[in-house]
């Protein structure tokens, strides 16, 4: 939600908490949320009705179906715990996984979730245009970089990201507005 530092918090906090949904607002926390400190913007976003999943998760019941919705907090400062996320989780329930950083898709598919939603790559940022999914800097530490992924019955996507990291730039990696619509089988 943010690059780095506390100086956005009060805007970011008022434009998610503005969101309105059937079901509720949620948000997880990447790495960069805590780059200066997270638990502020935790508390502004909790304080405006959103509810921030760390290493929990939330059940969703809409004419009979469950979802599981849970998140794990950001694996880069160790917050991450993926059993307690998933350890209430109904048996019927299908399961949609935010976890911020891709790299926890493999453990996330062998533990039951359906669907992984990450970020974090910025799809490369600076990518080989009309290339951007197999030519990207974040091909050299990333298996998966932008984009759809199939594990067994788990899919992951990979949003390629609104902003940027780093270099003040992004090339060849539009940013990108995403609509996911679940639909049952």
């Amino acid at each position: 939600m943010v690059t780095s530092g506390t100086d956005f918090h009060e805007d970011v906090a008022d434009v998610v908490g503005a969101l309105r949904a059937r079901y509720g607002v949620f948000a997880s926390m990447g790495n960069h949320d805590y780059f200066g400190e997270g638990e502020p913007l935790i508390t502004l976003l909790r304080d405006r009705g959103v509810r921030v999943l760390r290493n929990d998760g939330v059940l969703i019941e809409r004419d009979g179906a469950k979802l599981w919705l849970a998140a794990i907090d950001d694996t880069w400062t160790r917050r991450d715990d993926l059993a307690r996320a998933l350890s209430d989780r109904p048996a019927d329930a299908t399961t949609v996984l935010l976890a911020h950083d891709p790299q926890r898709f493999d453990q996330a598919a062998d533990a039951g979730a359906h669907l992984v939603l990450s970020g974090h790559t910025h799809g490369g940022q600076v990518a080989m245009p009309f290339f951007y999914r197999v030519i990207n800097p974040a091909r050299f530490g990333y298996r998966y970089t932008v984009g759809f992924y199939r594990r067994g019955p788990a899919v992951l996507y990979v949003h390629p990201g609104l902003g940027t990291t780093g270099p003040p730039m992004r090339l060849g990696v539009a940013p990108e507005v995403t609509i996911l619509v679940l639909r049952a089988e």
